[in-house]
């Protein structure tokens, strides 16, 4: 030691952490994929439900339905960009909506302002949760998980 407190360490540095892959693997653009899927399917049934149950109480109106429709698209879009881009809060998000989807289809499920016409509405979250459920494995298992590792500035 040379006495001086402030000179870095002479031990050689042993472990290594890895950096996030230089490409982007499949399971993530995979998981992309299915959440689209799973947007579609679900937006296919809101307009579904919309068209049969149009009028009655609890349920939107078409034109709400197609003004509300692309909203949802662009935050979509918006999310599963950031999750290509490997933003690990983008990843969190989609985990925390996928686990609290089932309690939303409870609430559906026992609203009595849906009575006679529950099928759709919970056809509307149902469908999709699979597919939700899927891109979020493949994000949070290897290999997909170390697109989401922090990268060195």
């Amino acid at each position: 030691m040379n006495g001086n407190p402030y000179a870095p360490p002479q031990a050689a540095v042993s472990e290594v952490i890895p950096g996030p892959p230089a490409v982007r693997p499949r399971e993530v653009t995979r998981a992309v994929v299915l959440l689209w899927i799973g947007v579609v399917i679900g937006d296919l049934f809101s307009l579904i439900d919309a068209w049969v149950n149009r009028g009655r109480p609890g349920v939107p109106g078409l034109v709400v339905a197609l003004i509300a429709l692309p909203i949802g698209l662009l935050i979509v879009w918006w999310f599963t960009g950031k999750i290509l881009k490997g933003r690990n809060w983008a990843r969190i998000l989609v985990l925390i909506s996928v686990l609290l989807l089932p309690f939303n289809i409870w609430f559906v499920a026992i609203n009595p302002a849906m009575t006679g016409q529950r099928l759709l509405p919970v056809l509307t979250q149902v469908g999709p949760w699979p597919l939700y459920a899927w891109a979020c494995w493949l994000v949070f298992s290897s290999p997909g998980k170390e697109w989401f590792r922090r990268r060195s500035a």
